[in-house]
């Protein structure tokens, strides 16, 4: 008599089956915050007890029936599918969508019908700010010595973090053509107001991962 049970504890993405003696695990690591700008890696993790040699990866992506984005990963991804980590590149996930991504591993060097398991995730990207205004309390002054009061009000995000705000200024020539990099000033804060020397700067509004 050969006993096969099946366990999935969701919130910690592990799916463990069992037959006889033989044990397959698969765990995904859970993911938290997904900013759309940054490279994305997910965390796969499989363990057979009847196998010395490992177990082969395959990661797909499962369609929204509802519609939203489809993700082709063999274009976005920077190592393959067929691994324990998927990477997917930067600025390839829609602000605001939700993925559902799916890893199945396989033990072909199992005695018992215990061959593959299967587990998947579902995480939504952070929204990109909007919404808000960039006020300061004078266009005019001299590099070094004027305090310009830089405002950022009203901005919102979808996603349940905080926003946090970063501010910069990028030369520009006689014609206001820009003539150089942008360089920060202030990194990332919470503060949605700040005391800078320096010229005008430019202003980049953040949740904490960066959107």
């Amino acid at each position: 008599t050969m006993l096969l049970f099946f366990v999935v504890l969701c919130t910690i993405c592990i799916t463990t089956l069992v037959a006889g003696d033989d044990e397959l695990s698969l765990s995904i690591k859970p993911i938290s915050f997904v900013n759309p700008q940054q490279r994305l890696i997910v965390y796969g993790s499989c363990v057979s007890s009847s196998s010395r040699s490992g177990v082969s990866y395959q990661w797909t992506h499962i369609s929204n029936r509802n519609g939203g984005h489809q993700l082709n990963l063999t274009d976005v991804t920077t190592i393959g599918t067929s691994g324990p980590e998927l990477v997917i590149k930067e600025n390839t996930l829609a602000p605001g969508s939700s993925y559902t991504l799916a890893v199945t591993c396989y033990d072909t060097s199992s005695p018992s019908l215990l061959s593959s398991l299967s587990s998947n995730i579902t995480f939504t990207v952070a929204s990109l700010p909007s919404g808000g205004s960039i006020v300061v309390d004078s266009l005019l002054g001299d590099a070094l010595l004027t305090h310009f009061i830089v405002n950022l009000d009203g901005w919102s995000s979808s996603s349940s973090s905080p926003l946090t705000y970063s501010f910069s200024y990028v030369p520009v020539d006689n014609d206001g053509v820009i003539s150089g990099h942008r360089i920060l000033l202030q990194p990332n804060t919470t503060s949605s107001q700040a005391n800078l020397t320096i010229p005008l700067p430019c202003v980049a509004v953040a949740n904490q991962c960066g959107a």
